[in-house]
């Protein structure tokens, strides 16, 4: 990936590291292989990807931002069978700061998008069904799970100038979520 990034466009200044996966289930009926495949791809995806966009981002020698996606699930432990996306997603805002500690002599900014339930592909067959929505929405006190849209200007932000004093920051995207 970054390879073909330097070969299209010769350099990188922002790396937006969204991938993730999900699997619920108690821990104690959690095959260990499913958890460890939470782990893999949504923490070591991370690791590895933030590291080798940094150090293509030391080597130009202009800074740039790194951007990673966690969830309210890493603040809070939750009885839906969390035991593997939370911990994942707890090591991604763990990661955003310590990344955000190392590079910042170097001018490169990390930052975590936190967000609540939200739609996508990985959503839509839990979503679907109106009584999980409802369930979910109970816990969100602006009425509604996130829309993809709602990260655009939150990532825009984070991605800029605008914030150029902002680095370490789990910014959370959850409608009021963990107000209360």
């Amino acid at each position: 990936m970054v390879g073909r990034a330097m070969d299209e466009f010769g350099r990188i200044d922002i790396l937006f590291n969204g991938a993730g996966i999900a699997q619920r289930a108690p821990v104690v009926e959690l095959p260990i292989e499913d958890w460890q495949r939470v782990m893999d791809i949504n923490v070591k995806g991370t690791l590895l990807c933030c590291r080798e966009v940094a150090k293509e981002m030391i080597i130009q020698g202009s800074g740039g931002n790194i951007i990673t996606v966690g969830s309210v699930r890493g603040y809070h432990a939750h009885e839906g069978g969390y035991s593997g996306y939370g911990t994942s997603k707890a090591a991604v805002h763990y990661l955003t700061k310590q990344f955000a500690f190392e590079w910042a002599k170097y001018n490169i900014r990390v930052n975590c998008i936190a967000p609540c339930m939200f739609w996508s592909a990985l959503t839509e067959p839990v979503l679907s069904i109106e009584e999980s929505y409802n369930e979910y929405v109970s816990r969100i006190p602006i009425g509604r799970v996130a829309e993809p849209e709602d990260f655009v200007g939150v990532t825009v932000f984070l991605a800029s100038r605008a914030s150029e004093m902002v680095t370490g920051h789990i910014l959370s995207v959850d409608g009021g979520a963990l107000a209360g």
